[in-house]
């Protein structure tokens, strides 16, 4: 009877006990909610807080920020409808108002972007009409926030973490403002982030990177990042382009980390400080690739026989020479490929190296002749042999073999050839 009487008082206490301790979880994960309401901010607040952190007042176009009320109608800002929700967000379906906002330096091939040369001008925005049009529907509703493109509009300071709570943001493009820093740790956030265009900022911080999981493209063109090409990049199995040219990179290019990057199209390395050799993987596990630039590094080694496997591949360079025409070291060595699966290669700059043997005579032998001009540079290898008569096919081709061991030139060719001959 007493061991009945004490298990039921044990019983009833646990239960007390237990009703307790869900009580105060459920206050507790209450007031944090309540706090994370209190502290979330709307679409147009994070957008009126990137213009007050990032120095809005001397924007060189700032039209519409804080002036009138539908945020979808500020320069920069492009946004989606209820009615576009089902289609597949890109940057065809987004609006930009793009008055006034283009600065645009030299073209660099080899970075594969345009890098405003940091010398802004004013541009006068149009203060005319900044109320909302009533003929504009987007201005009778507000969307919400699917791009945000400021680049070259003289940002500074530091981005506040909340633009990347704008849920909906796939684009966010704010490169050529050299003084704008833009922390990466809560880019997670924006799960739909496709496109990251940092380049030519002081973003050199990649924490927090690999948790920016349906990320397609990144750019990080000269923003003096340092180190080893960070890791976090290797996790991002959705890339398809990567610009890191112009930084201070060391280190090897991880063929472990390639290996993930099955759907990578265009990879710019150029003018860092990297070594070792190509990775065979670039040719067995990036079979899209497009664009390769490798050139202004210290890569040594061979051409892997794996790049010709690349059918898709348009452009290669991986030329010994960096942008202070200092060369890089010893540079490649070997045979030149003959790049014979490729259909559309129209770039071949490998320049400044040690290449050896002659120019293979199947070069390019399945590449289009549809007119379009076709780039060849050999300069400074230690090529001999002849020119192969199977580039007389292509009538718009420039070859520049100068510098090499060739003796003689055995055809006459309808292009431009640059040699020593």
């Amino acid at each position: 009877m007493c061991g009945r009487s004490l298990n039921k008082c044990k019983s009833k206490c646990y239960s007390t006990w237990y009703k307790i301790l869900v009580s105060v979880c459920i206050c507790f994960f209450s007031l944090n909610d309540t706090k994370r309401n209190a502290a979330a901010l709307t679409e147009k607040e994070i957008l009126e807080k990137i213009y007050d952190q990032t120095g809005g007042k001397h924007w060189i176009n700032k039209k519409g920020w804080k002036q009138i009320d539908n945020y979808c109608n500020w320069y920069g800002v492009s946004c989606v409808y209820e009615q576009e929700s089902g289609d597949e967000m890109g940057d065809d379906n987004l609006r930009f108002d793009d008055d006034n906002a283009t600065l645009i330096g030299a073209n660099d091939d080899d970075s594969g972007e345009q890098i405003s040369s940091g010398n802004f001008t004013n541009s006068t925005a149009d203060d005319d009409n900044l109320t909302d049009d009533v003929n504009d529907p987007s201005t009778k509703t507000f969307g919400t926030v699917a791009g945000i493109k400021l680049d070259g509009n003289n940002l500074t300071g530091t981005m506040p973490e909340e633009v990347f709570q704008l849920y909906s943001l796939t684009t966010f493009n704010v490169k050529n403002n050299r003084e704008l820093t833009v922390p990466l740790q809560s880019v997670g956030n924006a799960f739909l982030l496709q496109q990251l265009t940092l380049s030519n900022t002081n973003t050199t911080d990649l924490r927090g990177l690999e948790y920016a999981n349906n990320l397609t493209k990144l750019q990080l063109t000269n923003n003096n990042i340092t180190g080893t090409i960070p890791s976090s990049i290797f996790h991002l199995t959705k890339l398809e382009q990567i610009y890191l040219a112009f930084n201070r990179l060391t280190g090897t290019i991880p063929a472990d980390g390639l290996y993930n990057l099955t759907k990578l199209t265009d990879l710019y390395l150029y003018n860092n400080f990297l070594n070792g050799t190509i990775p065979e993987e670039i040719g067995t596990k990036n079979t899209r690739l497009r664009y390769l630039t490798l050139g202004g590094n210290s890569i040594t080694g061979t051409l892997p026989s794996s790049l010709n496997e690349l059918k898709y591949l348009r452009s290669i360079s991986v030329r010994n020479l960096r942008e202070d025409m200092d060369l890089g070291g010893a540079g490649l060595s070997g045979p030149l490929l003959d790049f014979h699966k490729s259909k559309f290669l129209v770039e071949i700059h490998l320049n400044h190296n040690n290449l050896t043997g002659t120019i293979p005579s199947t070069l390019l032998k399945n590449t289009k002749t549809d007119g379009r001009w076709i780039s060849i540079n050999l300069t400074s290898n230690a090529l001999n042999g002849s020119i192969p008569v199977n580039l007389t096919r292509f009538s718009n081709l420039t070859i520049d073999l100068t510098d090499n061991l060739f003796l003689y030139a055995t055809i006459s060719l309808p292009l431009t050839v640059t040699s020593d001959v």
